[in-house]
Protein backbone atom coordinates (compact mmCIF):
# COMPACT_ATOMS: atom_id res chain seq x y z
CA UNK A 1 0.00 0.00 0.00
CA UNK A 2 1.84 3.31 -1.36
CA UNK A 3 1.95 6.38 1.14
CA UNK A 4 -1.35 8.45 1.66
CA UNK A 5 -1.17 12.44 2.03
CA UNK A 6 -2.96 14.56 3.60
CA UNK A 7 -3.36 18.67 4.37
CA UNK A 8 -3.73 19.82 7.45
CA UNK A 9 -4.71 23.56 7.55
CA UNK A 10 -4.99 25.84 10.49
CA UNK A 11 -6.10 29.57 11.03
CA UNK A 12 -4.87 31.33 14.31
CA UNK A 13 -6.21 34.35 16.27
CA UNK A 14 -3.98 36.66 14.26
CA UNK A 15 -4.88 35.16 10.88
CA UNK A 16 -1.53 33.11 10.42
CA UNK A 17 -2.04 30.26 8.22
CA UNK A 18 -0.59 27.16 9.49
CA UNK A 19 -0.52 24.23 7.42
CA UNK A 20 1.23 20.87 6.82
CA UNK A 21 1.48 18.18 4.49
CA UNK A 22 1.16 14.66 6.47
CA UNK A 23 2.42 11.33 5.00
CA UNK A 24 1.28 8.19 6.69
CA UNK A 25 3.54 5.71 5.04
CA UNK A 26 2.33 2.40 5.96
CA UNK A 27 4.67 -0.67 7.02
CA UNK A 28 3.92 -4.17 7.10
CA UNK A 29 0.17 -4.33 7.85
CA UNK A 30 -0.32 -0.72 7.79
CA UNK A 31 -3.52 0.55 9.51
CA UNK A 32 -5.16 -3.58 10.45
CA UNK A 33 -9.11 -3.74 11.48
CA UNK A 34 -10.32 -5.97 13.29
CA UNK A 35 -13.03 -8.00 13.22
CA UNK A 36 -15.42 -5.57 15.11
CA UNK A 37 -15.42 -3.22 12.42
CA UNK A 38 -14.60 -0.42 15.63
CA UNK A 39 -10.91 -0.90 16.19
CA UNK A 40 -7.49 -0.51 14.56
CA UNK A 41 -3.82 -0.29 15.02
CA UNK A 42 -1.47 1.71 12.88
CA UNK A 43 2.25 0.27 11.76
CA UNK A 44 4.14 2.81 9.97
CA UNK A 45 5.52 6.05 9.66
CA UNK A 46 4.60 9.65 9.64
CA UNK A 47 6.56 12.56 7.44
CA UNK A 48 5.71 16.34 8.55
CA UNK A 49 6.14 18.93 6.04
CA UNK A 50 5.39 22.59 6.43
CA UNK A 51 3.88 24.38 3.33
CA UNK A 52 2.68 27.62 2.66
CA UNK A 53 -0.73 28.66 2.02
CA UNK A 54 -2.18 32.33 0.87
CA UNK A 55 -5.31 33.02 3.52
CA UNK A 56 -6.01 35.95 1.01
CA UNK A 57 -6.14 33.43 -2.17
CA UNK A 58 -8.68 31.29 0.03
CA UNK A 59 -10.61 33.87 0.73
CA UNK A 60 -11.18 35.73 -2.27
CA UNK A 61 -11.75 32.36 -3.80
CA UNK A 62 -14.65 32.44 -1.32
CA UNK A 63 -13.84 28.95 0.27
CA UNK A 64 -11.68 27.66 2.27
CA UNK A 65 -10.10 23.79 1.38
CA UNK A 66 -9.35 21.47 3.87
CA UNK A 67 -8.21 17.55 3.75
CA UNK A 68 -8.75 15.21 6.79
CA UNK A 69 -7.02 12.06 7.32
CA UNK A 70 -8.26 9.21 5.92
CA UNK A 71 -8.07 5.77 7.43
CA UNK A 72 -5.80 3.43 5.56
CA UNK A 73 -6.71 -0.22 6.36
CA UNK A 74 -5.56 -4.08 6.05
CA UNK A 75 -8.35 -6.52 7.08
CA UNK A 76 -6.84 -9.59 8.71
CA UNK A 77 -8.62 -11.32 5.79
CA UNK A 78 -5.82 -9.61 4.10
CA UNK A 79 -7.77 -7.62 1.53
CA UNK A 80 -7.20 -3.57 1.62
CA UNK A 81 -9.66 -0.78 2.56
CA UNK A 82 -10.37 3.13 3.31
CA UNK A 83 -12.84 4.86 5.13
CA UNK A 84 -12.65 8.86 5.66
CA UNK A 85 -13.72 10.82 8.88
CA UNK A 86 -17.48 12.10 8.75
CA UNK A 87 -17.86 15.13 6.29
CA UNK A 88 -19.54 17.25 9.20
CA UNK A 89 -15.59 17.10 10.28
CA UNK A 90 -14.86 19.42 7.70
CA UNK A 91 -17.63 22.20 8.54
CA UNK A 92 -15.55 24.26 10.97
CA UNK A 93 -17.52 27.32 13.28
CA UNK A 94 -20.96 28.62 11.28
CA UNK A 95 -19.80 27.10 7.42
CA UNK A 96 -22.46 24.86 6.85
CA UNK A 97 -21.93 23.49 3.36
CA UNK A 98 -19.82 20.98 2.75
CA UNK A 99 -18.61 20.09 -0.42
CA UNK A 100 -16.14 16.41 -0.39
CA UNK A 101 -14.11 15.63 -3.73
CA UNK A 102 -12.86 12.20 -2.86
CA UNK A 103 -10.13 11.47 -5.19
CA UNK A 104 -8.42 7.70 -6.53
CA UNK A 105 -4.97 7.97 -7.77
CA UNK A 106 -4.93 11.08 -9.22
CA UNK A 107 -8.19 11.56 -10.52
CA UNK A 108 -11.22 12.61 -9.32
CA UNK A 109 -14.25 10.48 -9.61
CA UNK A 110 -17.12 11.36 -8.06
CA UNK A 111 -18.78 13.82 -5.28
CA UNK A 112 -19.37 13.21 -1.72
CA UNK A 113 -22.29 15.38 0.06
CA UNK A 114 -23.06 14.96 2.91
CA UNK A 115 -24.41 11.67 3.84
CA UNK A 116 -24.44 10.72 0.36
CA UNK A 117 -22.53 7.40 -0.90
CA UNK A 118 -20.63 7.17 -3.98
CA UNK A 119 -20.37 4.46 -6.15
CA UNK A 120 -17.89 3.37 -9.15
CA UNK A 121 -19.00 0.48 -11.44
CA UNK A 122 -22.33 0.29 -9.58
CA UNK A 123 -20.63 -0.25 -6.29
CA UNK A 124 -20.64 1.87 -3.19
CA UNK A 125 -17.26 2.63 -2.39
CA UNK A 126 -17.45 5.99 -0.27
CA UNK A 127 -19.66 6.72 3.11
CA UNK A 128 -19.27 8.41 5.52
CA UNK A 129 -18.19 7.64 9.42
CA UNK A 130 -17.55 8.82 13.04
CA UNK A 131 -14.73 10.91 14.10
CA UNK A 132 -11.45 8.26 14.83
CA UNK A 133 -13.32 4.96 13.67
CA UNK A 134 -14.31 3.46 10.57
CA UNK A 135 -17.61 4.27 8.76
CA UNK A 136 -19.65 0.87 8.62
CA UNK A 137 -18.81 -2.35 8.20
CA UNK A 138 -17.09 -2.74 4.94
CA UNK A 139 -14.05 -0.41 3.89
CA UNK A 140 -15.43 2.78 0.77
CA UNK A 141 -12.70 1.87 -1.11
CA UNK A 142 -10.78 -1.60 -1.95
CA UNK A 143 -6.83 -0.66 -2.66
CA UNK A 144 -4.66 -2.70 -4.75
CA UNK A 145 -0.66 -2.29 -3.38
CA UNK A 146 1.09 1.20 -4.23
CA UNK A 147 -2.00 2.75 -4.94
CA UNK A 148 -2.60 6.31 -3.08
CA UNK A 149 -5.97 7.77 -2.09
CA UNK A 150 -7.19 10.95 -0.29
CA UNK A 151 -10.24 12.97 0.59
CA UNK A 152 -10.75 16.84 0.06
CA UNK A 153 -13.59 18.67 1.57
CA UNK A 154 -14.31 21.91 0.21
CA UNK A 155 -16.18 24.40 2.13
CA UNK A 156 -18.42 26.89 0.98
CA UNK A 157 -18.67 29.78 2.71
CA UNK A 158 -23.19 30.31 2.57
CA UNK A 159 -24.94 30.32 5.37
CA UNK A 160 -24.65 32.44 8.95
CA UNK A 161 -27.98 31.46 9.78
CA UNK A 162 -27.06 30.11 12.82
CA UNK A 163 -25.38 33.29 13.55
CA UNK A 164 -29.34 35.02 14.76
CA UNK A 165 -28.51 37.13 12.63
CA UNK A 166 -30.67 39.16 9.77
CA UNK A 167 -30.25 38.34 6.39
CA UNK A 168 -29.48 41.66 5.31
CA UNK A 169 -26.46 41.00 7.18
CA UNK A 170 -25.58 37.70 5.88
CA UNK A 171 -25.64 39.48 2.75
CA UNK A 172 -22.68 41.88 4.50
CA UNK A 173 -20.65 39.10 5.44
CA UNK A 174 -20.67 37.46 1.98
CA UNK A 175 -19.57 40.89 0.64
CA UNK A 176 -17.00 41.45 3.66
CA UNK A 177 -15.19 37.92 4.12
CA UNK A 178 -11.87 39.34 5.77
CA UNK A 179 -14.18 40.57 8.26
CA UNK A 180 -16.12 37.38 7.77
CA UNK A 181 -12.83 35.73 8.68
CA UNK A 182 -12.47 37.89 11.77
CA UNK A 183 -15.42 37.65 13.21
CA UNK A 184 -15.40 33.73 13.10
CA UNK A 185 -12.29 34.00 15.39
CA UNK A 186 -14.59 34.77 18.35
CA UNK A 187 -17.05 32.52 17.56
CA UNK A 188 -15.31 29.23 18.72
CA UNK A 189 -16.66 28.36 22.15
CA UNK A 190 -13.59 26.25 23.32
CA UNK A 191 -11.36 29.57 22.84
CA UNK A 192 -14.13 32.56 23.71
CA UNK A 193 -16.95 32.68 25.92
CA UNK A 194 -20.60 33.73 24.69
CA UNK A 195 -19.91 37.17 25.96
CA UNK A 196 -16.91 37.76 23.33
CA UNK A 197 -19.38 36.35 20.68
CA UNK A 198 -21.95 39.06 21.43
CA UNK A 199 -19.27 41.62 21.00
CA UNK A 200 -17.93 40.60 17.98
CA UNK A 201 -21.68 40.47 16.12
CA UNK A 202 -21.87 43.90 17.88
CA UNK A 203 -19.11 45.22 16.52
CA UNK A 204 -20.39 43.82 12.87
CA UNK A 205 -23.30 45.59 13.28
CA UNK A 206 -21.11 48.78 13.72
CA UNK A 207 -18.87 48.32 11.19
CA UNK A 208 -22.04 47.67 8.77
CA UNK A 209 -23.13 51.70 10.00
CA UNK A 210 -19.70 53.30 9.18
CA UNK A 211 -16.89 52.50 11.40
CA UNK A 212 -13.96 51.15 10.08
CA UNK A 213 -12.52 47.38 10.13
CA UNK A 214 -9.09 48.92 11.63
CA UNK A 215 -10.92 50.75 13.48
CA UNK A 216 -12.93 47.62 15.76
CA UNK A 217 -9.42 45.82 15.46
CA UNK A 218 -7.37 48.62 17.30
CA UNK A 219 -10.01 48.79 20.09
CA UNK A 220 -10.49 45.25 20.34
CA UNK A 221 -6.23 44.98 20.84
CA UNK A 222 -6.50 47.86 23.18
CA UNK A 223 -8.83 46.32 25.12
CA UNK A 224 -6.64 43.22 25.32
CA UNK A 225 -4.01 45.52 26.30
CA UNK A 226 -5.96 46.93 28.97
CA UNK A 227 -6.90 43.33 30.45
CA UNK A 228 -5.94 39.96 28.26
CA UNK A 229 -8.53 38.34 30.15
CA UNK A 230 -11.51 40.57 29.06
CA UNK A 231 -13.23 37.73 27.15
CA UNK A 232 -12.02 34.80 28.33
CA UNK A 233 -14.32 32.70 30.42
CA UNK A 234 -13.41 30.15 33.52
CA UNK A 235 -15.20 28.49 35.50
CA UNK A 236 -14.71 30.50 39.10
CA UNK A 237 -15.54 27.31 41.37
CA UNK A 238 -12.64 25.20 39.68
CA UNK A 239 -9.89 27.74 38.97
CA UNK A 240 -7.84 27.28 42.08
CA UNK A 241 -8.53 23.56 42.56
CA UNK A 242 -7.26 24.16 38.35
CA UNK A 243 -4.38 25.91 39.74
CA UNK A 244 -3.24 23.36 42.58
CA UNK A 245 -2.70 20.16 39.45
CA UNK A 246 -1.11 22.70 37.26
CA UNK A 247 1.74 23.78 39.87
CA UNK A 248 1.99 19.88 40.97
CA UNK A 249 5.64 18.63 40.83
CA UNK A 250 6.01 14.87 41.18
CA UNK A 251 8.07 14.27 44.92
CA UNK A 252 11.54 13.51 44.64
CA UNK A 253 10.94 10.05 45.43
CA UNK A 254 8.94 9.30 41.96
CA UNK A 255 12.15 11.05 40.11
CA UNK A 256 14.09 8.96 41.69
CA UNK A 257 12.22 5.83 40.40
CA UNK A 258 11.92 7.45 36.66
CA UNK A 259 15.56 7.84 36.86
CA UNK A 260 16.44 4.73 37.80
CA UNK A 261 14.28 2.73 35.42
CA UNK A 262 15.16 0.83 32.37
CA UNK A 263 15.41 2.41 28.82
CA UNK A 264 15.36 1.86 25.20
CA UNK A 265 17.31 2.40 22.23
CA UNK A 266 15.30 5.80 20.88
CA UNK A 267 13.83 7.16 25.19
CA UNK A 268 14.13 7.24 28.51
CA UNK A 269 11.38 7.70 31.39
CA UNK A 270 10.60 11.40 31.46
CA UNK A 271 8.00 13.12 32.93
CA UNK A 272 6.38 15.89 30.41
CA UNK A 273 5.90 19.02 31.99
CA UNK A 274 2.98 21.31 31.40
CA UNK A 275 5.02 24.21 30.72
CA UNK A 276 7.35 22.22 28.22
CA UNK A 277 3.96 21.02 26.07
CA UNK A 278 3.74 23.17 22.50
CA UNK A 279 0.08 23.30 22.43
CA UNK A 280 -1.56 26.92 22.28
CA UNK A 281 -4.48 26.26 24.27
CA UNK A 282 -4.68 24.56 27.86
CA UNK A 283 -7.26 22.20 28.77
CA UNK A 284 -9.33 22.75 31.66
CA UNK A 285 -12.00 20.18 32.43
CA UNK A 286 -14.24 18.37 35.31
CA UNK A 287 -16.30 15.28 34.75
CA UNK A 288 -17.96 14.96 37.36
CA UNK A 289 -20.90 12.59 39.20
CA UNK A 290 -22.94 13.81 42.58
CA UNK A 291 -23.95 10.52 44.85
CA UNK A 292 -26.46 10.97 47.27
CA UNK A 293 -26.44 7.41 48.29
CA UNK A 294 -23.44 5.23 47.76
CA UNK A 295 -24.00 2.09 46.22
CA UNK A 296 -23.70 -1.29 47.55
CA UNK A 297 -20.47 -3.32 46.86
CA UNK A 298 -21.62 -6.21 44.19
CA UNK A 299 -19.48 -8.78 45.79
CA UNK A 300 -20.21 -8.01 49.54
CA UNK A 301 -23.54 -6.65 49.41
CA UNK A 302 -22.78 -3.96 51.89
CA UNK A 303 -22.82 -0.99 51.24
CA UNK A 304 -19.49 1.15 50.07
CA UNK A 305 -18.20 3.83 52.21
CA UNK A 306 -16.64 6.71 49.69
CA UNK A 307 -12.62 5.65 50.08
CA UNK A 308 -13.79 2.11 49.02
CA UNK A 309 -15.82 3.00 46.34
CA UNK A 310 -13.01 5.17 45.06
CA UNK A 311 -10.69 2.15 45.60
CA UNK A 312 -12.91 0.05 43.90
CA UNK A 313 -13.62 2.45 40.77
CA UNK A 314 -9.50 2.34 40.26
CA UNK A 315 -8.95 -1.55 41.05
CA UNK A 316 -11.58 -1.90 38.38
CA UNK A 317 -10.83 0.85 36.02
CA UNK A 318 -11.64 -0.28 32.97
CA UNK A 319 -14.90 -1.03 33.61
CA UNK A 320 -15.86 2.94 34.49
CA UNK A 321 -14.48 3.73 30.57
CA UNK A 322 -15.00 3.49 27.26
CA UNK A 323 -12.76 3.62 23.97
CA UNK A 324 -9.17 3.18 26.05
CA UNK A 325 -7.77 1.07 28.39
CA UNK A 326 -5.24 2.02 31.18
CA UNK A 327 -3.37 -1.51 32.50
CA UNK A 328 0.19 -1.82 34.52
CA UNK A 329 3.04 -0.71 32.52
CA UNK A 330 4.11 -4.35 30.80
CA UNK A 331 6.08 -2.99 27.73
CA UNK A 332 9.78 -3.87 29.17
CA UNK A 333 9.17 -7.37 30.85
CA UNK A 334 11.53 -6.98 33.70
CA UNK A 335 8.92 -4.31 34.91
CA UNK A 336 5.58 -5.91 34.51
CA UNK A 337 5.53 -7.66 38.01
CA UNK A 338 6.57 -4.54 40.17
CA UNK A 339 4.00 -2.62 38.22
CA UNK A 340 1.29 -4.33 38.51
CA UNK A 341 1.70 -5.61 42.24
CA UNK A 342 1.79 -1.93 42.87
CA UNK A 343 -1.28 -0.75 41.23
CA UNK A 344 -3.43 -3.35 42.66
CA UNK A 345 -2.02 -2.69 45.97
CA UNK A 346 -3.89 -0.30 48.79
CA UNK A 347 -0.72 2.22 48.02
CA UNK A 348 -0.64 2.48 44.13
CA UNK A 349 1.93 5.99 44.75
CA UNK A 350 4.42 5.71 41.72
CA UNK A 351 2.64 2.79 39.68
CA UNK A 352 2.87 3.00 36.16
CA UNK A 353 -0.13 2.82 33.97
CA UNK A 354 0.10 2.12 30.37
CA UNK A 355 -2.75 3.45 28.57
CA UNK A 356 -3.90 2.47 25.11
CA UNK A 357 -5.41 5.15 23.47
CA UNK A 358 -6.85 5.37 19.26
CA UNK A 359 -3.51 5.93 16.99
CA UNK A 360 -1.60 7.15 20.15
CA UNK A 361 -0.99 5.25 23.19
CA UNK A 362 0.33 6.99 25.88
CA UNK A 363 1.92 6.57 29.84
CA UNK A 364 0.89 8.13 32.67
CA UNK A 365 2.44 7.49 36.41
CA UNK A 366 0.82 7.63 40.10
CA UNK A 367 2.60 10.72 41.28
CA UNK A 368 0.20 11.01 44.68
CA UNK A 369 -2.10 9.25 46.50
CA UNK A 370 -4.19 9.83 49.11
CA UNK A 371 -7.95 7.61 50.67
CA UNK A 372 -9.52 10.32 48.74
CA UNK A 373 -7.98 10.72 45.26
CA UNK A 374 -4.88 10.43 42.91
CA UNK A 375 -2.85 11.47 40.42
CA UNK A 376 -2.08 10.85 37.64
CA UNK A 377 0.92 12.70 35.41
CA UNK A 378 1.82 12.27 31.81
CA UNK A 379 5.28 10.41 30.33
CA UNK A 380 7.69 10.13 28.15
CA UNK A 381 8.28 6.09 27.91
CA UNK A 382 9.96 3.31 26.09
CA UNK A 383 7.84 1.53 23.33
CA UNK A 384 5.57 4.00 23.10
CA UNK A 385 6.81 7.69 23.44
CA UNK A 386 5.06 10.80 24.24
CA UNK A 387 1.90 10.73 26.33
CA UNK A 388 -0.20 13.16 23.39
CA UNK A 389 -1.00 15.81 26.12
CA UNK A 390 1.09 17.15 28.70
CA UNK A 391 0.07 17.49 32.53
CA UNK A 392 -1.74 16.16 35.68
CA UNK A 393 -4.94 14.50 36.02
CA UNK A 394 -6.80 14.16 39.50
CA UNK A 395 -9.03 11.48 40.29
CA UNK A 396 -11.52 11.37 43.52
CA UNK A 397 -13.94 12.75 45.49
CA UNK A 398 -15.12 15.70 48.03
CA UNK A 399 -17.93 15.75 50.16
CA UNK A 400 -20.83 18.27 49.74
CA UNK A 401 -22.41 20.47 52.48
CA UNK A 402 -25.94 18.18 52.07
CA UNK A 403 -23.52 15.10 53.03
CA UNK A 404 -23.80 13.85 48.84
CA UNK A 405 -20.51 13.17 47.76
CA UNK A 406 -18.76 14.35 43.99
CA UNK A 407 -16.56 11.54 42.10
CA UNK A 408 -15.10 13.23 39.55
CA UNK A 409 -11.99 13.44 36.81
CA UNK A 410 -10.41 16.71 36.79
CA UNK A 411 -7.28 17.92 34.48
CA UNK A 412 -5.10 20.31 33.25
CA UNK A 413 -3.18 19.70 29.94
CA UNK A 414 -1.76 20.85 26.90
CA UNK A 415 -1.12 18.77 23.88
CA UNK A 416 2.64 17.95 23.57
CA UNK A 417 3.01 18.69 19.99
CA UNK A 418 1.37 21.64 18.30
CA UNK A 419 1.11 19.74 14.77
CA UNK A 420 -0.89 17.26 17.17
CA UNK A 421 -3.12 19.77 17.77
CA UNK A 422 -4.12 21.18 14.27
CA UNK A 423 -4.76 17.64 13.01
CA UNK A 424 -6.91 16.90 16.62
CA UNK A 425 -8.44 20.19 15.38
CA UNK A 426 -9.54 19.29 12.16
CA UNK A 427 -10.62 15.78 13.16
CA UNK A 428 -12.53 17.08 16.03
CA UNK A 429 -14.70 19.51 14.06
CA UNK A 430 -12.94 22.61 16.02
CA UNK A 431 -12.30 20.60 19.09
CA UNK A 432 -8.67 18.92 19.63
CA UNK A 433 -10.02 17.55 23.20
CA UNK A 434 -12.83 15.74 21.49
CA UNK A 435 -11.16 12.11 22.39
CA UNK A 436 -10.68 12.69 26.17
CA UNK A 437 -14.11 14.69 26.21
CA UNK A 438 -15.72 11.35 24.96
CA UNK A 439 -13.31 9.00 27.46
CA UNK A 440 -14.10 11.07 30.45
CA UNK A 441 -17.60 11.14 29.58
CA UNK A 442 -18.06 7.91 29.46
CA UNK A 443 -16.33 7.83 32.86
CA UNK A 444 -19.06 9.78 33.94
CA UNK A 445 -21.94 7.75 32.72
CA UNK A 446 -20.71 3.88 33.96
CA UNK A 447 -20.27 5.82 37.47
CA UNK A 448 -23.31 7.12 37.66
CA UNK A 449 -25.32 3.72 36.04
CA UNK A 450 -22.79 1.46 38.23
CA UNK A 451 -24.62 3.56 41.37
CA UNK A 452 -27.72 3.69 39.90
CA UNK A 453 -27.56 -0.18 39.54
CA UNK A 454 -25.92 -1.41 42.83
CA UNK A 455 -28.67 0.29 45.35
CA UNK A 456 -27.08 3.66 45.03
CA UNK A 457 -28.59 6.74 43.92
CA UNK A 458 -26.96 9.79 41.57
CA UNK A 459 -26.84 11.85 38.76
CA UNK A 460 -24.53 13.30 36.38
CA UNK A 461 -23.01 17.12 36.66
CA UNK A 462 -22.63 19.25 33.48
CA UNK A 463 -19.23 18.97 32.61
CA UNK A 464 -17.02 22.16 32.59
CA UNK A 465 -14.55 22.39 29.77
CA UNK A 466 -12.44 25.70 29.38
CA UNK A 467 -10.10 25.89 26.75
CA UNK A 468 -8.36 29.07 26.79
CA UNK A 469 -4.89 29.94 25.54
CA UNK A 470 -2.29 28.84 27.28
CA UNK A 471 -0.53 32.28 27.05
CA UNK A 472 -3.24 34.28 28.21
CA UNK A 473 -3.62 32.15 31.41
CA UNK A 474 -0.13 30.90 31.96
CA UNK A 475 0.36 33.27 34.55
CA UNK A 476 -2.92 32.57 36.61
CA UNK A 477 -2.29 29.08 36.73
CA UNK A 478 1.04 29.28 37.63
CA UNK A 479 0.05 31.87 40.72
CA UNK A 480 1.81 34.74 39.32
CA UNK A 481 -1.23 36.55 38.95
CA UNK A 482 -4.55 36.50 41.13
CA UNK A 483 -7.53 34.77 40.10
CA UNK A 484 -9.09 38.21 40.62
CA UNK A 485 -7.58 39.20 37.03
CA UNK A 486 -9.58 36.77 35.27
CA UNK A 487 -12.65 37.63 37.36
CA UNK A 488 -12.69 35.14 40.39
CA UNK A 489 -12.98 36.32 43.60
Amino acid sequence: MGTVDNLIISIDSNDKVNSYILSYTPQGKGFVCHSNHDAYSFNGSLNITPVEIDLNEILAQRTAVIQIVILICDWENGQHGAWHLATANCTPGFIQSVTVNVYYEVNQFNQLTMGDYVTLDGEIVSGTGSSGSPGGSTPILMLDDDENVYVQCEVIIDSFQNLGILGIEENWLRNNLWYAQKLFDFLNPELFSPKAKEFAIQAMRDQMSGYSINLFEGFLNHLLEENPFKIIEIDCNQIQKWQALAQHIAPQSIQNKIDNLPSSFFNNFEIQSLEDANGTIVNLDYFGVNISNLPNDPNTGQQFNPDGFLDYIRRHFNNFIEGSTFEPYCEISSMCETETNLWNSSNPLSSIIYIDIPMDDGVVICSKYANSYWYFMTLNAPYTGNHPVSGTRQFGYEQNSNGSYNFFVRGVDRFESNIAENLAYVIGNGNPFFGADNLWSSFQQKINQFVNNNSGSSNIIPAITNRPDWNKIEQVLNGEKSTSEIGCD
